[in-house]
């Protein structure tokens, strides 16, 4: 299955918070397609965390390389592509937000798709979006993070 809408919004759902003690700043963080959802927003992660994830996923989407496939193989190439190199994911690494999902691209029919498994399912969908718009997502919001996160902690103390 696949979304044949352009994706015009940001598919990125965040929220930044203090602790109750107001000596911690967390997030919480999902990416949210037509088709599906990645990343379990009820997990809370340190915001240090996951900026420094989101800057590493930035880093590897620089060097990515669409990799060729089909409709017919993309049930076996998307889980071969992540189990031989965890750092083929499009996800951040290392959230337990994101622990088990799957996202990756891949040139189809040609044209660039993101192909998506949630660790609950056993289906993979694809979703039209190119690498470019991704990264671009990823980047804006690893500075909207980090905007937040000095905000936050220039009011903790107040």
């Amino acid at each position: 299955m696949w979304s044949k809408k352009k994706m015009s919004k940001s598919f990125v759902r965040l929220d930044t918070f203090l602790s109750n003690d107001k000596k911690h700043i967390f997030s919480r963080c999902q990416f949210v397609f037509p088709s599906t959802t990645i990343g379990d927003y009820n997990q809370t992660t340190l915001t240090n965390t996951l900026i420094v994830a989101f800057e590493d996923l930035t880093t590897r989407l620089n060097k990515y390389h669409l990799k060729k496939c089909t409709l017919k193989n993309i049930n076996t190439e998307l889980p071969l592509l992540i189990s031989h190199n965890i750092r083929n994911s499009c996800l951040p690494i290392g959230v337990e937000s994101f622990d088990g999902d799957q996202a990756a691209f891949f040139l189809i029919e040609h044209e660039e798709k993101i192909a998506l498994k949630p660790w609950n399912s056993n289906s993979i969908t694809l979703e039209n979006l190119s690498l470019l718009k991704f990264k671009h997502e990823i980047i804006i919001t690893t500075e909207k993070l980090k905007k937040q996160k000095t905000f936050l902690t220039n009011h903790s103390s107040t």
